[in-house]
C-alpha cells in the first residue's frame, strides 16, 4: 500500500505541472507589433543642413514626417508600420529658399524655388538643395527593413562671365535670364514650372571682365521647342549705369550656349557674354486677337492704333499698326526703351487721334468700337503671344431684329423700322475703359422700303438683314410701319415701342436679338339684320332709383391700331464682321 502511494505521487506532480503550464499560456500577451514591420532609416547629412524625411505608403492616412537638425551629421528613424509598400523622400528643410509641395503622395512631391513677394525675378540658390529618395520599400510582418539615405545636391551651378571692352561702366551690373527651372517633380525629375532668374555681377575689373555664379534647379525648355535648334527661348539681359549717369541695357539669347553646356552633363554651366560697343535696339513685336461671346471675328490687314505710355493707364503717344489674325505690325517700327524700363500699350479700333488719353468717335450704328487689354513689355520681359497678347473686346452692343406676325395674311410687309436713342458721339477713356455717350444721332434706319412695297413676311416670321451697334445701357425705342394691303394710306404705324433689357440695360460686347411680335385680331363676322321689334307696352311709373355705385376703373386702352405689339430682348451670338446694315436718318 505504501509502495502504491509512492508510485502515484510523481504522476500527480506531473499533472499539476501540465495544468500550471496551460494556465500560463492563457495569460501570455498578444504580440506587440501584430501585422506590422519595422522600418529603420539612417539619414546622413553631407552639408550639415536641416533635413526633412517623409514616408509615404499603404498603411498611412497621411505622410509620416521626421525632421533632423542641421547640427547632426546623422539621424535615424525607427518605426513599426503596417505591413505593405512604402516610399521614402529626404529633402532640404529650408522653406525660406525652397518649398516642398504636393506631399500628399510621393509621386506628386515637388521642390519649388521661393520668389520673394513683390519680386519679378527668382533668386539664385546659394545653399545646396539636398534630395534622396527610395521607392518600393517592402515591410513584412515581424521583419525589419533597414536602409540608408545619402542626399545629394540637385542644383546646377550657372557661371556667367561678362566682358565689356568698349564700355565705361560705373558700379555693378544687373542680369536676368529667362527659362530657368523653378519647380521640379522629385519623383520623376520632370520640370513643373519656370521663371526668370535674377543675378548681380560685381563692377568689371581692370580687364573689363566680371563674373558671378548662381545655383539653379536646371534649364527649362518649352514642350514644343527642339533644344538643339532653339534660338529665342532664353534671353539674357544686362543692365548697368554708365559713367555718364545714363542707364543702359544689352540683351542676347543664350539658348544655344545653354544647350551645349547641359549636353556635357557637367554640374557647372558656363555662359560667356561680350557687350558690343554699339548696341542694336530691340524692336517691339505685338500679338493680338478678338474676344467675343461666341463667333470670333478676325483682323485681316486692319488699321489699328496702339496707345503707348511709360506708366500704367497713362498714354502720351499713339502708334499706327496693321492687325492680322494674330499679330500687329507697327509702322514705323518701334523699339523697347534702351534703359530697360517698361512700355505700357493698349490697342484701340477704329484708328482715331489720341487726346489726353481719350479717343472720340462718331456713332453711326454701323461700325463697332474695340479696345484691347493693357499689356506691358520691356527688353527683359518682351511682349509674348501667349502671356501678353493685345486681346480686343467689343465696346458696343449689337442688336439684331426679328419680327413675328400672328393672325395676318402673307400680304403684310414691313415698310420700315427705326430705332431711337443712339448717341451721336462716344468718348472712350483708354485708362478707365469708360464710354461717355454724347448727343443724339437721330432715328437710325434698321430697314426702309426701297420701293418694292416692303420686306415680305414669310410664314409669319422675318429676320431683318444687318444689325445695329449701340452704346451700352442706352434707352432705346422703336418706330415701326406695317404695310397691310399695299396701300400706303392704310399702313399701320407704331411709335416709341420700348426696348427693355434684363438687368436695366445692354452690356458692351454682348449681342442681342430684338423680337417684335405683332398679333392681328380676327375680323368679326357681319351680323344678320334683326327682326322689327313689337310695339312696347306703356311703362309703369318708375321707382325712385338707388344711389349709384362707384364706377369701376376702366380697362387699359386696346392695342394700338387694333394690333397687339410686344418687344422682347434675348442674348444671342455675335454676328461676324464690324459693319452694321443701318443708316442714320437725320431728317425724320
Amino acid at each position: 500500500m505504501r509502495l502504491n502511494n509512492l508510485v502515484a505521487k510523481p504522476f500527480l506532480l506531473a499533472a499539476a505541472f501540465v495544468l500550471l503550464a496551460a494556465c500560463h499560456d492563457d495569460d501570455k500577451p498578444e504580440p506587440e507589433h501584430e501585422g506590422e514591420g519595422q522600418l529603420i532609416v539612417t539619414v546622413e547629412n553631407p552639408g550639415v543642413q536641416a533635413l526633412a524625411l517623409r514616408i509615404f505608403g499603404d498603411g498611412l492616412t497621411e505622410p509620416l514626417e521626421s525632421r533632423f537638425d542641421a547640427a547632426n551629421a546623422t539621424g535615424k528613424l525607427d518605426k513599426w508600420l503596417p505591413a505593405g509598400q512604402y516610399d521614402a523622400l529626404l529633402t532640404t528643410d529650408n522653406p525660406e529658399a525652397v518649398t516642398i509641395d504636393g506631399t500628399d503622395g510621393f509621386a506628386t512631391a515637388t521642390a519649388t524655388v521661393r520668389v520673394p513677394e513683390g519680386s519679378t525675378t527668382m533668386p539664385a540658390l546659394n545653399a545646396p538643395v539636398y534630395v534622396a529618395s527610395r521607392s518600393g520599400i517592402s515591410l513584412t510582418e515581424g521583419k525589419t527593413n533597414e536602409l540608408t539615405l545619402q542626399p545629394e545636391d540637385i542644383r546646377k551651378i550657372l557661371r556667367l562671365t561678362v566682358t565689356a571692352p568698349g564700355r565705361q561702366i560705373a558700379g555693378s551690373l544687373d542680369a536676368t535670364l529667362q527659362g530657368i527651372t523653378r519647380g521640379v517633380n522629385l519623383a520623376t525629375e520632370e520640370i513643373t514650372s519656370s521663371a526668370t532668374l535674377g543675378m548681380l555681377l560685381p563692377p568689371p575689373d581692370a580687364q573689363k571682365i566680371c563674373s558671378t555664379t548662381a545655383g539653379i534647379l536646371g534649364i527649362a525648355w518649352p514642350e514644343d521647342v527642339d533644344p538643339s535648334a532653339s534660338s529665342d527661348t532664353h534671353l539674357l539681359t544686362l543692365s548697368w549705369q554708365g559713367t555718364d549717369g545714363k542707364k543702359q541695357t544689352y540683351s542676347e539669347d543664350v539658348s544655344s550656349q545653354l544647350y551645349r553646356a547641359t549636353e556635357t552633363g557637367a554640374d557647372t554651366l558656363d555662359l560667356t557674354i561680350a557687350i558690343p560697343e554699339e548696341i542694336i535696339p530691340v524692336p517691339i513685336h505685338l500679338y493680338t486677337g478678338i474676344r467675343t461671346r461666341a463667333i470670333v471675328d478676325v483682323f485681316d490687314g486692319t488699321p489699328v492704333n496702339i496707345a503707348a505710355g511709360n506708366t500704367a493707364g497713362q498714354y502720351s503717344d499713339s502708334w499706327e499698326g496693321e492687325a492680322t489674325d494674330n499679330e500687329i505690325i507697327l509702322s514705323p517700327e518701334r523699339y523697347y526703351p534702351a534703359d530697360g524700363s517698361p512700355v505700357y500699350l493698349r490697342g484701340y479700333y477704329p484708328a482715331a487721334p489720341l487726346n489726353n488719353g481719350k479717343v472720340e468717335y462718331t456713332l453711326t450704328g454701323q461700325e463697332d468700337l474695340m479696345l484691347s487689354v493693357e499689356q506691358s513689355g520691356s527688353v527683359t520681359e518682351q511682349f509674348d503671344a501667349v502671356k501678353t497678347p493685345l486681346t480686343y473686346r467689343h465696346l458696343l452692343s449689337q442688336l439684331n431684329f426679328t419680327l413675328k406676325l400672328k393672325g395676318a395674311t402673307d400680304s403684310y410687309r414691313i415698310r420700315s423700322v427705326h430705332i431711337n436713342g443712339l448717341a451721336s458721339t462716344a468718348i472712350v477713356d483708354l485708362g478707365s475703359e469708360a464710354i461717355e455717350p454724347l448727343g443724339n444721332a437721330g432715328p437710325v434706319v434698321i430697314y426702309t422700303d426701297p420701293g418694292t412695297g416692303g420686306f415680305p413676311i414669310t410664314n409669319g416670321t422675318v429676320t431683318l438683314p444687318g444689325y445695329v451697334l449701340v452704346q451700352p445701357e442706352a434707352t432705346l425705342t422703336l418706330d415701326l410701319v406695317l404695310n397691310v394691303d399695299g396701300n400706303p394710306a392704310n399702313d399701320k404705324t407704331f411709335k416709341d415701342l420700348p426696348v427693355k433689357f434684363d438687368a436695366g440695360g445692354s452690356e458692351g460686347g454682348s449681342a442681342y436679338e430684338v423680337e417684335i411680335s405683332l398679333e392681328v385680331p380676327d375680323t368679326p363676322d357681319i351680323p344678320d339684320e334683326p327682326d322689327n321689334p313689337d310695339n312696347p307696352d306703356v311703362p309703369d311709373n318708375p321707382d325712385t332709383p338707388d344711389e349709384p355705385d362707384n364706377p369701376d376703373i376702366p380697362d387699359d386702352p386696346g392695342p394700338e391700331n387694333g394690333i397687339k405689339v410686344t418687344v422682347t430682348v434675348k442674348v444671342t451670338d455675335w454676328s461676324p464682321g464690324d459693319q452694321g446694315g443701318v443708316t442714320v436718318d437725320p431728317y425724320k
